[in-house]
């Protein structure tokens, strides 16, 4: 990272910086060079209104969330709230995605959905809003919670309409079905789940980078090693920013479920990835296949 200018950079073509950024952070394979670039793309774009600072802040707050840099994390997300932006907003929700992967900051996210609740910002879609809402509640075990928000975001499709709207209910129900213990219509429901929306790759949902984690530690529990590695590798594709909290978990189990299968050379690899991102506290757990 100390090798190039990036003020400079930045300065001269701040598109082309942040492009690199996104490239050096597929497989999170350069994180240091990929958060300084975000950093000098951020350092250049100050008004907290351009699209392109909403994409350095989402790609640097996951990248620091997946090499464990949470006290920086938190830092980041409450500046980027505190600017009171559209943008900083939604970046502050990634939180809730930062924890469901495993991310410590349990407290800062439930913090996040409290405040979804209560106190709803008019910036946030009602349909954005249900499914943060519902997938919080899903994954926490709130059955009765989740349907809730799962009926409510398919209510708002049925009377405003719109991809989005439509695609969000499919998830959220998938979600419903996990957190009823429905695990064969679980499983069905979200590896069917495909999006026909024409969207950024910076939406968190588009992505399903939360549905292939979960459907990948279904497969894993059910002892479908094969599958949940498959699944798993889904994670690393370079189309959605977002999904990019999911990498340790994804690498973890894919480890576990190759130690499982005795291929010792993928978990090897997997092992590697984990350790080059400084994740050594996950190499080391005694819980199989989950970061949760």
């Amino acid at each position: 990272p100390a090798s190039i200018d990036w003020p400079a950079a930045v300065r001269n073509n701040a598109n082309q910086v942040y492009l690199s950024a996104l490239l050096l952070n597929v497989r999170a394979s350069n994180p240091e060079c990929a958060e300084t670039a975000w950093r000098a793309v951020l350092s250049h774009d100050t008004t907290g209104a351009t699209s392109r600072e909403y994409a350095s802040l989402l790609g640097l707050q996951g990248l620091l969330s997946v090499t464990g840099q949470y006290d920086e994390l938190r830092r980041v997300v409450d500046s980027a709230a505190a600017a009171g932006t559209v943008f900083g907003t939604a970046v502050s929700h990634m939180v809730i995605l930062d924890a469901l992967a495993g991310g410590d900051v349990e407290y800062e996210a439930e913090q996040v959905v409290n405040d979804l609740r209560d106190n709803p910002p008019t910036s946030v879609p009602a349909d954005v809003r249900f499914w943060y809402l519902g997938i919080w509640d899903a994954h926490r075990g709130n059955h009765a919670g989740a349907q809730i928000m799962s009926d409510s975001v398919a209510q708002y499709a049925l009377e405003r309409g719109g991809c989005q709207a439509q695609f969000l209910t499919r998830s959220l129900e998938a979600h419903v079905l996990v957190a009823s213990g429905d695990t064969l219509s679980a499983v069905d429901a979200l590896a069917s789940l495909q999006s026909e929306c024409r969207r950024p790759s910076t939406y968190p949902w588009f992505g399903r980078g939360l549905e292939m984690i979960t459907l990948a530690r279904i497969h894993f529990a059910l002892g479908r090693f094969e599958d949940a590695i498959r699944v798993a590798r889904g994670i690393d594709a370079p189309a959605s920013v977002p999904n990019g909290v999911f990498l340790p978990a994804s690498l973890l189990l894919r480890m576990r479920a190759a130690e499982e299968l005795g291929e010792g050379d993928l978990a090897e690899r997997c092992r590697e990835r984990l350790n080059d991102l400084g994740r050594h506290d996950l190499v080391v757990t005694t819980e199989p296949g989950m970061v949760h």
